[in-house]
């Protein structure tokens, strides 16, 4: 009788220290993931969030933003301004970003790493093609999209990424 009082004695200890143990562990992992948003109170994709109850969090700098994500978290930098001003970004601000390897959107950059660009072009019935496969079922390499209405920022890349090239 002594050896199972001792076999379940130890048992309750094992299972006192894995529970301590792995306790903080799995409450972090049962944290909920957020959009993390960079945004003026009234820009309409903040509203859309924020009326539909998703999980999110609002700040009013791009940098304010970036440094509330945590890991499993979305970044969307929009911008306030669009077209009149470009969403002012930094080296700092990607450097940044790439260690904390989270998604985020930025919308209108006024820098992008490796790529030089140019002047803003208003689209006006202009066509796109892609040329990779990063969207998988969402749009097909070589699918043709149309611009219209739109601005973009004419540049030439750097590095090696998806990219898109002007059609006529």
């Amino acid at each position: 009788m002594n050896y199972m009082k001792i076999k379940m004695g130890i048992k309750r200890i094992i299972l006192s220290c894995f529970i301590i143990l792995f306790l903080p562990v799995a409450l972090m992992c049962e944290r909920e993931n957020k959009i993390i948003i960079s945004s003026d109170k009234t820009n309409n994709l903040y509203t859309i969030i924020k009326n539909n109850k998703l999980p999110h969090s609002r700040y009013d700098s791009p940098e304010e933003a970036l440094n509330n994500v945590r890991k499993g978290d979305v970044l969307l930098i929009l911008a306030d301004n669009y077209p009149e001003k470009q969403t002012e970004i930094s080296d700092h601000f990607y450097r940044t970003l790439k260690k904390k390897n989270c998604s985020a959107y930025i919308e209108y950059p006024s820098h992008i790493p490796g790529l030089e660009t140019d002047e803003v072009i208003k689209a006006d019935k202009e066509r796109v093609d892609i040329n990779t496969n990063l969207f998988k079922h969402a749009a097909d390499s070589l699918a043709i999209l149309g611009l219209n209405g739109l601005h973009y920022l004419k540049g030439k890349a750097k590095i090696e990424s998806p990219s898109l090239s002007r059609q006529g």
